[in-house]
């Protein structure tokens, strides 16, 4: 049910549009036109992306290491075996991408996800920074937004009402969730500098920052440079 809300309120407010163009330049440059999706959760901002005009003709595959379950469709698989982001299968093929998890990791796993990453393409989007405003806004979500927004979200659930008003269960895990989330976030300099001190070569990097005031997403991505 958490990650129904978080998916459900990022793509009723179209947080991710702002990166279908880096996304498709990263996808372009690359030479893919599919995804290997790591720490997909639901899967919520690859299908809203590949819904978008750009990406029209792509196809992904949702990975992660404790699978969601979720029907397939004619562009959209899913990996029903557990997969770990640092030990990807060889069999996934594509360019990889990671929405709202990177923060997960520790700032060893993060060089070592850019370094094994790097040669199939890697694309990593942040919807979350340690700044004071974004604390309070995630607050604002998790509490009075979901307050507000809960009889809205898809799919419409008794057991998500009273879970929410009953018992506010969902309430202090997705509260707790997220404020802890903008804690272990970071700041695109951060990014930035991490991708210049790493050793990587035969490669294009760009990074950058997009969306509105509201809902900035830091975003970058590592391609192998083709002939």
């Amino acid at each position: 049910m958490q990650v129904e809300y978080i998916g459900w309120l990022a793509a009723t407010f179209k947080i991710y549009a702002c990166i279908e163009s880096p996304l498709y330049e990263a996808l372009h440059n690359s030479r893919n036109t599919n995804i290997t999706d790591l720490c997909s959760g639901n899967g919520g901002p690859i299908k809203f992306l590949l819904a978008t005009k750009k990406l029209n003709n792509v196809t992904a595959t949702l990975t992660d290491l404790f699978p969601v379950e979720s029907a397939d469709t004619d562009r959209i698989s899913k990996e029903t075996k557990p997969v770990n982001a640092l030990k990807v299968p060889e069999h996934l093929q594509g360019l990889r991408t990671m929405f709202n998890a990177f923060h997960h990791f520790n700032e060893s796993e993060k060089r070592n996800l850019i370094e094994q990453q790097a040669g199939n393409g890697f694309f990593v989007a942040e919807i979350l920074q340690p700044d004071p405003l974004v604390f309070l806004k995630i607050l604002f979500t998790t509490t009075i937004g979901q307050l507000l927004l809960t009889p809205f979200v898809k799919p419409f659930g008794w057991k998500r009402i009273a879970l929410t008003y009953l018992i506010p269960i969902n309430i202090i895990t997705v509260t707790w969730d997220g404020l802890v989330s903008v804690l272990k976030s970071e700041r695109p300099s951060k990014m930035e500098d991490r991708l210049k001190h790493l050793n990587l070569t035969g490669v294009r990097v760009r990074s950058g920052v997009s969306g509105a005031w509201w809902a900035r997403i830091s975003w970058f991505y590592v391609i192998p440079l083709k002939p």
